[in-house]
Order: structure tokens, then C-alpha cells, then sequence
């Protein structure tokens, strides 16, 4: 429904450990009580994780990263979709909840001056859409960034 407020927060953390290696951490909130539009279903996330950049192995610009999130939904929204709602992207009436996992690894690799970048990415998703009767799902996919 239009006109409702939804109120939350972000918090960043990046930290490099090495001129080669960095690490991040965020953590997020939502209060749930209102409908999701945009981005996805998440009303509580933490991740972490960490970026090697390629010049310990001869490639500059390239990179390495992993990273592991956990997200979650709030009481109301749990209740919600348990008892048959729909959401954005969610949602058939069998909500058997569970928080949901996700593991990530990619390598950028930078070609043409940093002008196309490929990512080979690998994901691992445990409980998807915060159902434990759904997964776990291995997804492959590739990212392709473009400088014009």
C-alpha cells in the first residue's frame, strides 16, 4: 500500500589488511512491517568477507573475493508469508522458515585497461527464500562490467 514508512539501517565496514588483501563486514536492518518494492526480501543481514587483488599472482587488476551472508525476516513478515501472503519475490503459502545462507567466491579478471571486466561468479545458497524445504541451490553465473 502507498504512503506507509519503512525505517532501517546500513553499517559498512572495509578494512585492507595488506596493499593485496582487504576485508568488509555490514550489517542491516528493517523494522518488516510494510511491504518490500525494490532490491529483495530481506529485513536483517550480516556478511562478511575478504578481496585479494591479483598482483600476487602477476595480474594487477584482477581480482579474488569470497563472502558469506546470512539474512533473515522479521516476526511480521515470517507470519506473513506463512499464512499465505505474497511478497515482491516470495512467497506460496508453505513458508517452512529458516534463515537464509549464502557463500559467494568470484574472480574478476581485467582486460583492455580495466575496460572489460569478467567475473566468474559461484554462489551457494542454503535455505533459499528462507525455506528449509527449498535447496540448497548452486548458482553459476558470469558479471560483465563495462567502461565506456
Amino acid at each position: 500500500q502507498y504512503g506507509r514508512s519503512k525505517y532501517g539501517f546500513g553499517i559498512n565496514f572495509e578494512q585492507n589488511l595488506t596493499t593485496n588483501i582487504g576485508l568488509f563486514a555490514r550489517v542491516s536492518y528493517n523494522d518488516g512491517k510494510n511491504e518490500t518494492w525494490c532490491f529483495t526480501e530481506i529485513d536483517r543481514a550480516a556478511s562478511i568477507g575478504a578481496l585479494i587483488k591479483g598482483s600476487r599472482w602477476k595480474r594487477t587488476d584482477d581480482s579474488f573475493g569470497m563472502a558469506y551472508c546470512i539474512s533473515g525476516l522479521s516476526n511480521d513478515h515470517i507470519h506473513y508469508l506463512s499464512n499465505g501472503g505474497l511478497g515482491f519475490i516470495i512467497g506460496d503459502g508453505k513458508l517452512n522458515y529458516a534463515n537464509e545462507h549464502l557463500i559467494e567466491s568470484f574472480y574478476s579478471a581485467s582486460l583492455s585497461k580495466g575496460k572489460i571486466v569478467p567475473s566468474l561468479v559461484y554462489q551457494l545458497v542454503i535455505n533459499p527464500a528462507y525455506n528449509k524445504d527449498r535447496g540448497p541451490i548452486n548458482i553459476y553465473s558470469v558479471r560483465l562490467h563495462l567502461t565506456i
